[in-house]
């Protein structure tokens, strides 16, 4: 779109034409135009100004429950209503998780964590991107059993 004072020079150099020639149908015809552009620049100049695009506001992230420890484990994760499949465990704590995996689920979504020697353990995603999933316990695990899946994760046996 044309800013009012490109449209008004327009106008004016119309007029200026205009004012140059002989043949009035020729000036009544630049005069016409002349006479849009400027309608057009005025329509523009009281037009509110289009909407600036802000960035959404940055919401810190909510402090975690229980510090996560860094690990290396193979489980399963499963969505409700759904197949389980294979998740590397890339930091684990009392109160939730993060996980790589090549399915890509939704904040929000419901899901089963199966470690090593354990059974399905229920927990919501609190957040996604791209392959990670960072996800909270329904119910945070029992210290000894954390320590427990550490422990057998570091020497490389199932829990």
């Amino acid at each position: 779109m044309s800013s009012p004072q490109l449209l008004r020079d327009k106008a004016r150099q119309c007029a200026e034409i205009a004012n140059g020639v002989a043949d009035g149908q020729i000036v009544a015809v630049l005069n016409k135009v002349a006479a849009w552009f400027e309608a057009q620049a005025t329509t523009i100049a009281n037009q509110a100004p289009p909407p600036i695009e802000t960035a959404p506001p940055i919401i810190p992230p909510t402090p975690r429950r229980s510090a996560r420890k860094p690990v290396a484990i193979r489980a399963t994760l499963r969505r409700q209503g759904e197949s389980k499949f294979n998740a590397n465990v890339a930091d684990l704590s009392e109160s939730g998780f993060r996980v790589e995996s090549h399915y890509l689920i939704p904040t929000g979504a419901q899901v089963w964590l199966t470690l090593p020697g354990l059974a399905a353990i229920p927990a919501i995603v609190a957040w996604s991107s791209g392959h990670s999933l960072g996800c909270h316990f329904d119910a945070p695990l029992h210290p000894a059993v954390l320590d427990r899946v550490i422990a057998a994760a570091k020497v490389g046996i199932a829990a």
